[in-house]
């Protein structure tokens, strides 16, 4: 369970990342990775790779694709994940959060899943001392970009 999460881990981001991304190219899926950062977080690797998979998997299924980047700074790591989809409307950003909501029905009936993805995520994200926020893709291109702040740990 979530409730369950127990940070006793020194993680390698790039190591838990990069192969969410290759898994889903191997399955045919748009996704593009880049960037490493040089620091570990302290975590739990299951819950952390649960999270990224589901905010890489809803930026595939909602946004087409998805760029997943690293960056370091100072004492913060971050995963950007990128798409370049319709989008979701600011005023609609917090709604994604709250159980079982989804933005459109359409999107369950193509999609299924429970409407847990990303809830469960922020949740996951939080209990790291993390922070998760949602931004428009600037224009000229449309999309949604998922940033997550992870506090690192001295390696």
């Amino acid at each position: 369970a979530v409730s369950e999460i127990h940070l006793n881990e020194r993680v390698d981001l790039n190591s838990l990342v990069e192969p969410i991304c290759q898994d889903a190219a191997e399955a045919g899926d748009q996704v593009k990775f880049t960037g490493r950062v040089g620091s570990l977080v302290l975590a739990s690797s299951h819950a952390l790779r649960r999270a990224v998979s589901n905010l890489v998997d809803n930026a595939i299924k909602y946004g087409g694709d998805a760029d997943v980047t690293l960056e370091q700074l100072k004492d913060k790591v971050y995963i950007h994940i990128v798409d370049h989809g319709p989008g979701i409307p600011e005023e609609m950003r917090e709604f994604v959060f709250e159980p079982f909501k989804r933005l459109e029905d359409s999107r369950s009936r193509n999609s299924g899943g429970t409407g847990l993805g990303m809830t469960i995520a922020k949740i996951i994200i939080e209990k790291h001392g993390g922070r998760i926020r949602l931004e428009s893709v600037e224009a000229p291109n449309t999309g949604l970009a998922v940033r997550i702040e992870l506090p690192a740990i001295a390696t």
